[in-house]
């Protein structure tokens, strides 16, 4: 296999975490942190066995993508969560 298509996995997983960064905080913010942190936590353990039980390199750059969207919900979401269940004095 050429190694662009190699590369091509990483770049898949940037994009679809580029991509939701203009949406997924927003659904944040509308619909509950918690609830968008579980979609995404829940979404990605599938995708993640999808891809690598796969032979097809086309289904693992779709998984890819969609992992990287789910990245972007765990760490938008999870982060600023966690930060408001904190106690005020930690």
């Amino acid at each position: 296999m050429p190694k662009f298509y190699t590369g091509l996995i990483g770049v898949m997983a940037f994009l679809g975490a580029f991509l939701s960064c203009f949406f997924i905080p927003a659904l944040g913010d509308k619909f509950g942190r918690c609830t968008v942190w579980y979609v995404c936590i829940c979404c990605q353990l599938p995708l993640f066995l999808g891809a690598n039980l796969t032979n097809n390199i086309g289904v693992v750059y779709v998984m890819c993508f969609y992992l990287g969207m789910g990245l972007i919900g765990k760490i938008t979401c999870g982060f600023v969560l966690c930060s408001e269940l904190n106690i005020k004095k930690n």
